[in-house]
């Protein structure tokens, strides 16, 4: 969908597949001062997917207006991520539950709800938490505060995450009369 640009203290590079890896690469450690954002809204349904490249607390979900703050306080659907466990927080407020995390978080809007999801794939993750959603737009909004802490992201419209079905190979064939 639109880019994802550093706002604050980051690094922000292309990945395979329209994902973007994003690292804390200034401001003090333990703080959230590190931010990245994305340049463009989704006023529908989308996904948000995001998979830790390692320890360390930060905080990744999506907000009527990324530039508020570059902490998570400004964020209206997150989930925080520490330690191997995420757990959602909805506008500064934790709720309640810890999920271990098996490879991806996800944070889905379909119709009039948002989902907290986690696994390895959309299609077969677990839902952990279902909220009522007014649809209002949201960008990709985030808040890292461990020096060095990085995710792979990638915020778009449900269809750029269907799976690909492998195209045809050339197929011929050999018939001699």
């Amino acid at each position: 969908m639109g880019a994802i640009v550093g706002a604050a203290n980051c690094a922000v590079a292309a990945a395979a597949g329209g994902a973007f890896t994003v690292t804390k690469t200034g401001g003090a450690d333990g703080v959230s001062d590190a931010s990245a954002v994305s340049t463009a809204a989704i006023a529908g349904d989308f996904v948000l997917r995001v998979k830790p490249l390692g320890p360390g607390l930060f905080f990744a979900g999506v907000s009527a207006v990324p530039a508020a703050t570059i902490d998570e306080s400004g964020i209206n659907r997150a989930l925080q991520f520490s330690a191997g466990l995420c757990r959602a927080v909805e506008s500064g407020a934790f709720r309640p539950g810890s999920f271990a995390l098996a490879t991806y978080a996800w944070i889905r809007r379909s119709g009039g709800t948002i989902q907290y999801l986690t696994g390895p794939v959309l299609a077969t993750a677990a839902v952990r938490r279902t909220v009522a959603d007014a649809g209002a737009p949201f960008f990709f909004d985030s808040a890292l505060a461990a020096a060095g802490v990085g995710f792979e992201v990638k915020f778009d419209v449900p269809a750029a995450f269907a799976p690909r079905r492998p195209g045809r190979r050339g197929l011929t064939l050999g018939l001699s009369l």
